[in-house]
């Protein structure tokens, strides 16, 4: 065999090799879009859940979830022998202690109940500490009560409230953001009015009347 026929014949040989190669490098790559799958994968565990709590407190009164929707008897607002024209002045505070971080929206209903509410007027402010309204209990001599809130602003002047549960008048009609933590502090002064209509009913000598505030957090935006 001539050099030129073998080198003819190299060529050929390497021709053949050149194509199962690249046949094998095609069935190669078939081979593993076919059989060679990858998957991973994960898992989120979640945690509680838990509701957010609302919680309004009167005087440091009434708080957690076991106290909602409870009465708070405030004895120091008692008040003795309330002549006509007197008026005495009494505070209360209201504070938000949610255990989430919540803010409430506060509104206040308040009602009397007992045969001399008809007959007293009330008058409200946002703050205020009261003065000249005492003693309120176990009045002697010729002590004549003319009580304020001092440093107080009103937000709602001399009003009848309702008699009873049922007839209670908003008394914060506007809604008032309270932040988790807030405290508010509300002086209300409580008038028994000069006039001939008290002086001259018996009706009312010795009556009684209880004052009832009705304090109610929802949550901020809802109607």
């Amino acid at each position: 065999m001539s050099a030129d026929e073998r080198r003819k014949g190299g060529r050929r040989r390497s021709g053949r090799l050149r194509a199962l190669l690249a046949c094998g490098i095609a069935l190669g790559l078939g081979s593993i879009g076919t059989f060679a799958s990858w998957s991973t994968g994960a898992s989120i565990a979640p945690g509680s859940i838990k509701a957010a709590q609302l919680d309004v407190v009167a005087d440091g009164q009434l708080a957690s979830s076991t106290n909602r929707d409870g009465t708070y008897t405030k004895a120091t607002w008692a008040v003795d022998d309330l002549l006509p024209g007197e008026v005495v002045a009494v505070s209360f505070t209201v504070s938000n202690a949610g255990v989430s971080e919540m803010p409430f929206d506060l509104r206040m209903d308040a009602y009397v109940e007992g045969t001399l509410g008809s007959s007293l007027r009330f008058q409200f402010y946002n703050g205020g500490t009261p003065s000249a309204s005492t003693p309120l209990t176990s009045v002697q001599g010729d002590t004549y009560r003319q009580g304020s809130c001092s440093g107080g602003t009103q937000f709602l002047g001399s009003t009848a409230l309702g008699i009873g549960a049922g007839n209670a008048t908003p008394i914060v009609t506007t809604k008032q953001r309270m932040n988790v933590g807030d405290t508010r502090s509300y002086c209300v002064l409580i008038a028994l009015p000069e006039g001939s209509s008290v002086y001259t009913d018996t009706g009312i000598l010795n009556q009684k009347a209880t004052l009832v505030m009705i304090l109610r957090g929802t949550q901020e935006g809802a109607p």
